[in-house]
């Protein structure tokens, strides 16, 4: 691991938040690797506009990206919805790899996985119990005390606070959102998930990963469904481990 976390190469981390969260949340991580010499965007998804599709989403992480190159992707959670749609409109010349962090994966690929994956529930019991919906029906909220067992079980406590408050309320995907792009082969992409994450269903989410990645896309690291927050430092050797190898794997 060592001689790819040591290779000098400055990349551009794009860092896509999921439901309920924010560009906040993103912080620890982003510290860590501006230190490391990095360069990061987190852009806002239109998370609470009850109009929004995952083609605003999409035109947010897109339009934040602009003209920078040498771009490494991470999608938290239910931000991988963005991910196979902001690389359909990127020049992937641009595009040095992704990575998918603590996700059940794109919801028009689990609509479509075979049936006897269905049979798995998509979270845990103890994630759907704190989610309300709100008067309009548009809007999903998450509950603060379970947000703090599920999300944030092994954060700091001052760290757990802050996140807390920056949770948002959360637009319930419609039915008209736009088909699904492939994933482009070229691009070198992981699906992490956290051991101890009590949000996911953990066995449905390696299914999904290899049905939409391949078999050797998935990883596994000790920690919980937020380790931007929980171990930003190791996350961040991580990501730019990932990034030099993709880097070379794209060179080939």
């Amino acid at each position: 691991m060592e001689q790819f976390t040591s290779v000098e190469e400055t990349y551009t981390f794009v860092l896509i938040h999921g439901a309920w969260h924010g560009s906040s949340h993103w912080q620890p991580l982003q510290a860590e690797l501006t230190t490391a010499g990095q360069k990061t965007i987190a852009p806002e998804l239109p998370a609470e506009d009850p109009g929004a599709t995952f083609d605003d989403d999409t035109a947010a992480v897109r339009d934040s990206i602009a003209d920078r190159e040498n771009l490494f992707l991470v999608v938290h959670s239910r931000g991988v919805e963005t991910l196979p749609r902001v690389l359909d409109q990127l020049d992937l010349a641009r595009v040095v790899g992704a990575l998918v962090l603590c996700s059940g994966g794109p919801r028009d690929f689990e609509l479509n996985i075979p049936s006897q994956y269905g049979k798995l529930q998509r979270n845990t019991d103890e994630f759907r119990s704190g989610i309300t919906t709100t008067a309009d029906g548009l809007f999903q909220i998450y509950d603060p005390q379970t947000a703090r067992k599920v999300f944030y079980a092994d954060v700091s406590q001052t760290l757990t606070e802050l996140a807390v408050r920056g949770l948002r309320k959360q637009r319930i995907p419609c039915q008209r959102e736009a088909e699904l792009p492939p994933m482009p082969q070229e691009i070198p992409t992981w699906f992490m998930l956290g051991t101890q994450d009590r949000a996911l269903n953990l066995d449905r989410a390696r299914l999904v990963s290899e049905e939409w990645l391949g078999p050797n896309a998935l990883l596994e690291f000790p920690t919980g469904h937020t380790p931007q927050l929980a171990k930003p430092a190791e996350l961040g050797q991580l990501l730019l481990y990932l990034a030099n190898l993709a880097r070379v794997q794209r060179r080939r």
